[in-house]
């Protein structure tokens, strides 16, 4: 959906949310023009198959090393609805301890990219749609603001929002990530219809009135779609 992060040898995946290089919501590293677009545009439930027949795992305990975590605030508005502009607030803990280390988001889908905060970093900095880092230590985290484009109508009424795919990958192997979504939703115009993939164990969804948690321990790739309601439907 949103973003990715490089760490010179760990890659983690997010889309408009930014890519974590080494390389956050987070997006797959490295993904061109062409591949952003084929996943806002591709088949939703072609998609959730490819993603179960996948490296997809769900994890039911934690493992014993703290996985990398990536928490976002996620604030639907009104004019949302509109022209599918959200504000998110991301940050991202346990990173790995590299000298230099990226978080990349889409440019065209991610605007107004500030820096609230950072722990255990040398040097933080924006650099057009990239936050840029220097010396991370054990223990470090980063905050990030940003809008990104993520909010989609649907034919029937309904709207869509696409996040990830999110991953964690070094080498050949994948390792395990933390992700939540915080999603606040304008008052009486959206409401919670359903969400991919669907809740199990290391998958875990909680909706209220006009707010809803996502919460996911995984190794893999993970795509997460949600699906609102709108008022009239």
């Amino acid at each position: 959906m949103w973003n990715s992060v490089k760490l010179k040898s760990t890659i983690i995946g997010l889309t408009a949310f930014g890519i974590l290089i080494p390389c956050l919501m987070g997006m797959k590293t490295g993904s061109t023009d062409d591949e952003w677009e084929q996943w806002i545009d591709d088949d939703s439930e072609a998609r959730a198959l490819a993603v179960n027949e996948g490296a997809l795992e769900f994890l039911t305990t934690p493992p014993d090393k703290p996985p990398h975590e990536l928490h976002h605030k996620l604030v639907i508005h009104s004019r949302s609805l509109q022209d599918g502009w959200i504000d998110l607030v991301q940050c991202h803990e346990n990173l790995d301890r590299v000298s230099l280390a990226e978080i990349m988001y889409h440019g065209r889908r991610t605007r107004n990219i500030k820096v609230l905060s950072s722990i255990g970093i040398e040097r933080v900095w924006v650099d057009k749609n990239t936050v840029q880092m220097v010396n991370i230590s054990d223990n470090a985290r980063v905050c990030v603001t940003a809008e990104v484009h993520s909010l989609f109508p649907n034919f029937d009424g309904t709207y869509s929002m696409r996040n990830g795919p999110f991953h964690r990958r070094f080498l050949d192997g994948y390792y395990p990530m933390h992700v939540t979504m915080d999603i606040t939703l304008p008052k009486g115009e959206l409401s919670f219809g359903a969400i991919t993939p669907v809740e199990q164990q290391g998958f875990s969804v909680n909706h209220g009135q006009d707010s809803m948690t996502v919460d996911a321990l995984f190794v893999g790739e993970l795509n997460i779609e949600v699906y609102f309601d709108g008022a009239g439907g």
